[in-house]
């Protein structure tokens, strides 16, 4: 289920890259790390709601192709967070499986 719905904030964060941008270039007002932070917040509330994000006000003013890397580091450092868990949980497993050698 948790896959399912990061793989749906994923597809939301990547369609905000490209869809109803109107900046054409990088405004001297535009904040990347806001925007970056918006969208991080979107996708963790996409991953625990399923709610369908939109593109943040914090990104106004930035280029189609600044928010495209925006959103793919946003993407990057979830699937980073989300491996980093997953290894974790698998280590516990791991150790619970674990039996003394006779």
């Amino acid at each position: 289920m948790k896959t399912r719905k990061a793989a749906a904030a994923i597809a939301t964060l990547l369609a905000l890259g490209t869809a109803g941008l109107t900046a054409c270039g990088s405004s001297d007002e535009a904040d990347p790390a806001a925007c970056k932070a918006a969208m991080a917040e979107q996708m963790k509330d996409a991953m625990e709601s399923g709610k369908e994000g939109s593109r943040p006000g914090a990104c106004d003013g930035l280029s189609d192709k600044e928010i495209e890397k925006i959103a793919g580091e946003v993407v990057g450092d979830q699937m980073e967070d989300s491996l980093g868990d997953l290894d974790a949980s698998l280590d516990d497993s791991l150790e619970d499986l674990e039996t003394a050698a006779p």
